[in-house]
């Protein structure tokens, strides 16, 4: 593997950047202290092709968090390349992003997950916050249902809180 160029894709456009950049900061940092012929890449999704093309990548390492790294959208793209990367595969990142395949994912292997109602942005035309009040207590956690880490999540303490956080997740995510 010491031979092969290794590419630590990171940054990109989603919400999750920031940390992105971070984390692969800390991997280029490492595989070059190892010895690897490493470099970083920033995510541009319209041109990743090019950009692995350029810099001659054989290897990938996914550092990308949120959209396009944890969804399955680089996974397929190096999959068609015949590129190898680290992490999951397409279809098993593809399902743990999306927060509803996974809950029936885990349900349909008797795994208890907390009560939930999934709601698209053509719900919106009802009044969400209080179908919410009506199916359960607060507290409450509001989540964008196809985001990494904690974008997209708030924990509604009072009712009049609600509808804005609602709001604020379908920023996120076409479903809450």
């Amino acid at each position: 593997m010491k031979g092969k160029k290794i590419a630590v894709v990171m940054g990109g456009p989603s919400a999750e950047r920031a940390v992105s950049l971070n984390t692969g900061a800390a991997i280029l940092t490492a595989l070059r202290e190892k010895g690897y012929n490493a470099v970083g890449i920033d995510l541009e999704p319209a041109r990743f092709t090019e950009q692995l093309s350029e810099a001659g990548i054989e290897v990938v390492f996914n550092a990308i968090h949120g959209q396009y790294g944890e969804d399955g959208v680089l996974q397929g793209a190096l999959e068609l390349l015949g590129i190898p990367y680290t992490g999951s595969g397409l279809l098993s990142s593809a399902m743990a992003m999306d927060k509803g395949i996974s809950k029936r994912i885990f349900l349909s292997a008797d795994i208890p997950t907390p009560r939930s109602r999934l709601f698209s942005k053509s719900d919106r035309k009802q009044d969400l916050a209080a179908i919410i009040q009506a199916e359960f207590a607060i507290p409450v956690v509001v989540k964008s249902a196809s985001q990494g880490s904690s974008i997209g999540v708030m924990i509604v303490q009072k009712s009049a809180e609600l509808s804005d956080s609602i709001d604020e997740a379908f920023k996120y995510s076409d479903h809450v």
